[in-house]
């Protein structure tokens, strides 16, 4: 696996108006094909997210969802087959990370990302929709149908009592 997430896309705070503002992102065809390199997935057809954002302190919050359609390779059959992801996504953006006690202030579930340090004044929401779907990939995918049974290729090796059935065979003659 790679380790390039080249997908970029920032959002200023200034360009964020204080009642928040709806975000669609799209990836190019291009910029799917490399994203499928660092995920090592045979191909991405699409990945789009539609995210909120909205001012949180002196930085932003960023709340919504992406879908992406990828063809992974079957673990199992080595098979390839497309599979539709959908995950939330959720992550605030600072202009400088606090220190532990502010930290300690801030309302945070212990479910919630940590803040994210904003870079030039503002915030990349690419390589955030990046990271959520290199951790939402199934590591070992399995195609539906694929079970799980191993295949035998072997004639079933014969019973130890199948040499005496041959001596009672003879007997009974």
């Amino acid at each position: 696996m790679g380790n390039d997430l080249s997908f970029h896309r920032f959002v200023r705070r200034a360009d964020v108006p204080d009642t928040g503002r709806e975000w669609r992102v799209e990836a190019s065809s291009e910029e799917c094909s490399r994203l499928a390199e660092a995920l090592d997935l045979i191909s991405i057809e699409s990945f789009t997210a539609d995210l909120a954002m909205s001012p949180a302190q002196d930085g932003l919050y960023a709340k919504g969802h992406f879908t992406c359609a990828l063809t992974y390779r079957c673990v199992r059959s080595l098979e390839p087959f497309v599979h539709q992801l959908s995950e939330p996504v959720e992550r605030l953006f600072l202009p400088t990370l606090p220190d532990e006690a502010e930290m300690s202030e801030l309302e945070l579930s212990p479910d919630d990302e940590p803040p994210q340090l904003m870079a030039c004044e503002g915030a990349d929401i690419g390589l955030m929709l990046a990271e959520a779907l290199s951790l939402a990939i199934d590591p070992y995918p399995r195609k539906p149908g694929a079970d799980l049974v191993a295949e035998t290729t072997q004639q079933p090796s014969l019973s130890p009592f199948s040499i005496l059935s041959k001596l009672k065979d003879r007997e009974s003659r």
